[in-house]
């Protein structure tokens, strides 16, 4: 009953303290740093439209600014406005984990994943990631959940906290760069070094191709035919799709130019 009583008069001092100045002053600092947040992201664009080279550092830089806003400075000055004795402070924490146990409980997994995630960086703003099925640029890493853009231009949220249980993709790892592989399916008589030559020429004449990065062509004999892949690195992996139809593109004029046939399945023509 002592505790009981202790931790009921602390929250009637706290009440005590409450009024139109505090809760404005509290309002104004929530307002202050949702406007630092709008204004550095409205500048990030205004400086990435002149220097689009530096976008994955200037959005990572926002991403720990804002984590920073949201979960270390506006805390701690709402803390600064209330001025909490330690028995409430100790109120305050044990409702705050019932409260997170029950009502809150996705919310907080979500923001804890958040911390994780700026710790232990499986990825960051710019890396191009799949996890369940989903693939795309991640745009941005909120408290919540993070959000990608798909090659389709879709654009996927995905909640944080599954992060924490499922294996993910990270195709470039911080760097614009990222590897792409081309496969192409010919008939087994063709000659192997010709292909090679054909779909090698075809990749690092493309525009989008990193021109520091090597380029393989590898082949596998298949039932019906031989598999030729083509891996190389695109410059930006927003171009993956443009590098892919650039190669397959120029590999199937000079296929067609040299008579070199594809592979034929035999149970597919005789659905047809």
């Amino acid at each position: 009953m002592n505790n009981q009583s202790a931790e009921q008069d602390a929250w009637l001092r706290l009440l005590s303290r409450l009024s139109i100045d505090v809760a404005l002053e509290s309002l104004l600092l929530v307002l202050l740093g949702y406007a630092a947040i709008r204004g550095l992201h409205w500048a990030a664009e205004l400086y990435l439209r002149r220097y689009e080279r530096h976008a994955l550092i200037v959005r990572r830089a926002i991403r720990l600014v804002e984590l920073c806003i949201w979960v270390v400075i506006v805390p701690a000055g709402l803390l600064r406005i209330l001025r909490p004795d330690q028995q409430l402070m100790l109120a305050v924490l044990g409702a705050g984990a019932v409260a997170a146990g029950f009502a809150l409980k996705d919310l907080v997994a979500g923001v804890v994943a958040s911390v994780v995630i700026a710790l232990d960086r499986p990825f960051d703003v710019g890396d191009y990631i799949e996890i369940r099925g989903y693939a795309g640029e991640v745009v941005s890493i909120g408290l919540r959940s993070t959000t990608i853009v798909s090659l389709d231009d879709n654009t996927i949220t995905i909640p944080n906290a599954v992060f924490l249980s499922e294996a993910v993709s990270n195709a470039n790892a911080g760097k614009l760069s990222c590897m792409v592989v081309t496969d192409f399916y010919l008939a087994h008589e063709v000659d192997y070094e010709t292909v090679k030559t054909i779909l090698w020429e075809a990749a690092v004449t493309s525009k989008y191709v990193a021109v520091d990065r090597p380029v393989v062509v590898v082949s596998q004999e298949l039932p019906y035919g031989t598999k030729f892949s083509v891996k190389a690195y695109v410059a930006d992996h927003r171009d993956m799709v443009r590098f892919a139809s650039d190669v397959a593109e120029s590999a199937k004029r000079e296929f067609q130019a040299r008579g070199i046939p594809y592979a034929r399945v035999r149970y597919a023509e005789a659905m047809w």
